[in-house]
This record gives C-alpha cells, structure tokens and sequence, in this order.
C-alpha cells in the first residue's frame, strides 16, 4: 500500500493526532535523569499514549544529543510501539543525492521509520532517494510554525514555500507530504489547494498556540484529507510527578476529543 493511502485508512480508523516525542533532559519527571530516565519517560509515555494515537514522532534531536546510547532508545522504543501507529522520524535531513541515499538507510531501515520529515533545499535530487519506497512516507518542510520562517520561506513571488508545494506536487509520487505549520492560519487554505490531496504533517498546536480549528477544517479538510495534528509539550509536560505517564494519556484522550468535536460540528 502507498504510504498516502495507509495514513488516510488509518485517519478513518484511529483519527488524526499524532503524539510529537520531544523528551527535554531538563522537563523530566522528578527522579528521572540522564539516558535511563529518557528511556523510562519516552516508553511509558507511548504506553500510555498508544491507543488514543494514529502516529507517534520523535524528534531526533533529542535523542541525538545522547549520541550513540540515544539512538539505542530510540530503536528499543520504535520494538516497542504497536505496529498499527505510524512511526515517523522527525529528522529534517536533506543533502546531495548519495548522501541522502545514506540518511534514507539510517532513518527507513535501521531506526524503522514509516516517514521523515526532509528538507527541500537542495532541490528535487536530494529528496529523490528517500521516495524510492512508495511504502514509506516523506514529509517535506513546506511552511513551518516557528517564528523564523518568515526568513525565507515568505521570500519570493509567489513566496518560497509555495515554490516547494507546486514544484514536489509535479513529482510522480504516492508517498509525498508536507509540514505546514498550524500557527500560518491565512495559509493553511492556500497549502491545501496547492498539494490536492497530499497529506500533512501539521505542528504548532498547543505550547505554540496555533489554531486547531484551522488545522482541521482548512489543512484537513474537515477530515476529508489525510494527515496528523501532531502535540507535543501539552501532553508530554502535564505532570512533573510519578502519574507524568496517566496524565499524558489523559491529555492525549482529551486532544482526540477536541479534534472529533471539531470535525462533527464544522462539516
């Protein structure tokens, strides 16, 4: 199955949102510390949070830092996920083709990711050798959340990340998406109408402040085009004691519910 059609089969049966795995060393838990205590927070947060998910990121970064103990995590965690949750690696890489060729191979086949996120910079021969698996999925940065974008990603008529949307939209693909932040509320249509049915990856909501509202009715069409609402801070952070991992899942649950209510009451 095309990753584009495995995301929207699993929109329709397990919702939208997507649990962002941002474990800031100094947000554990009291009692939690260094690489175990990454560990133990990371694995009983996707415990927790398993059921009310349809996908679960991680952002490498955070792993990273720990070097090669830090990848170690991340491969226990990826065992430990139930198979029906999309795993996708939130890596941002990006570089000449035989390079990337190598990061798809770190990312797809030893960290087992169902998707990455990537970054278009370098052009359509640098994103190339992460599409080659149709089952496997490849979130583009298009029009991020973050204060910043409007460096370069506003520059430019039409304005750079339209540029990406239109330009990759051409590319003969079935596994290709994009991040498109939920703080670019007067955008979010606009990407849309651009990438047709494409799906997104849509951050911002939450500690950012970006509206879920949007997200849904203009990135997602109400429900009608593929894609995740990804949270990160309001569920990870909610409790700084021994019940971090209940009280993550009953954020997570309560997330799910905003987005089924907005969906039913904006169709």
């Amino acid at each position: 199955m095309f990753f584009n059609e495995r995301i929207q089969s699993l929109n329709r049966e397990r919702g939208f949102l997507c649990l962002g795995l941002d474990p800031d060393p100094e947000k554990l838990p009291h009692g939690l510390s260094g690489i175990n205590g990454l560990y133990t927070f990371c694995s009983e947060i996707v415990a927790a949070c398993a059921d009310s998910v349809v996908a679960i990121k991680p952002n490498l970064a955070f792993f990273e830092q720990f070097g090669f103990e830090g990848w170690q995590v991340l491969a226990r965690l990826r065992e430990q996920k139930p198979e029906h949750v999309l795993w996708i690696l939130d890596a941002k890489r990006g570089d000449i083709g035989n390079t990337s060729k190598s990061y798809a191979r770190a990312l797809f086949d030893n960290l087992g990711a169902d998707a990455i996120t990537v970054s278009p910079y370098l052009g359509a021969d640098s994103v190339q050798p992460f599409l080659t698996n149709p089952e496997k999925g490849v979130f583009l940065l298009a029009l991020t959340s973050n204060p910043g974008s409007n460096d370069f990603q506003y520059y430019g008529e039409p304005p750079l990340w339209q540029t990406v949307i239109k330009k990759s939209s051409t590319w003969d693909t079935q596994n290709l998406g994009y991040v498109i932040g939920a703080t670019r509320i007067e955008q979010l249509s606009q990407a849309r109408e651009l990438a047709g049915t494409r799906p997104f990856l849509i951050p911002g909501i939450g500690a950012q402040g970006g509206s879920l509202e949007a997200a849904i009715g203009d990135g997602l069409g109400n429900g009608k085009f593929p894609g995740v609402i990804n949270i990160s801070r309001a569920i990870l952070y909610v409790s700084n004691s021994s019940d971090f991992a209940e009280k993550a899942a009953e954020a997570a649950q309560d997330w799910n519910r905003k987005i089924a209510h907005v969906i039913t009451t904006t169709r």
